[in-house]
């Protein structure tokens, strides 16, 4: 149910899939690189240690166990990207990304109007083409996203 909504929304959540999406992302990015500091690892990296080498990684010893979570890590973000991230990224999930957080849909929909604009000007500008594609002016453009932290409401992390 939606804390917002009330009892009886199921499905409606999905309004907060594309923070979830970057809390997972985020999530996923620390474990990568940060696993072997966790405590919950360091009996994997322990039983590592004590296992024999044997040569090669085909034969399942020290070799295969050392870059084992390097493989995890890589086939788990290729799933997660094409079956998660390319879905809430994609052009039929575009409401639920303005009917989120308020401060999040501002931002995004002043991203897209920015974007919109830049491809109107390109396609105005394509007799100005010349070889040089650098854009010195981009320099004293502000983002439009601020340097601050966005807290996500109805997010539990367990």
């Amino acid at each position: 149910n939606d804390p917002v909504i009330g009892p009886g929304s199921h499905g409606q959540m999905a309004r907060l899939c594309v923070e979830r999406l970057y809390v997972m992302h985020s999530e996923l990015s620390a474990l990568a690189k940060g696993w072997r500091d966790r405590p919950e690892f360091q009996p994997y990296l322990k039983a590592v240690k004590a296992t024999p080498n044997l040569g090669a990684v085909a034969n399942a010893g020290r070799e295969f166990f050392e870059k084992a979570p390097a493989c995890f890590f890589s086939k788990f973000r290729f799933i997660f990207d094409k079956q998660v991230t390319s879905h809430w990224r994609s052009d039929p999930m575009l409401y639920y990304m303005l009917s989120g957080n308020p401060e999040l849909a501002k931002r995004f929909s002043l991203w897209l109007q920015e974007y919109y604009q830049t491809l109107t000007d390109d396609v105005l500008d394509d007799d100005d083409i010349s070889d040089d594609d650098s854009d010195s002016d981009d320099d004293d453009v502000p983002s439009i996203f601020p340097d601050r932290e966005i807290v996500l409401r109805h997010h539990q992390m367990s």
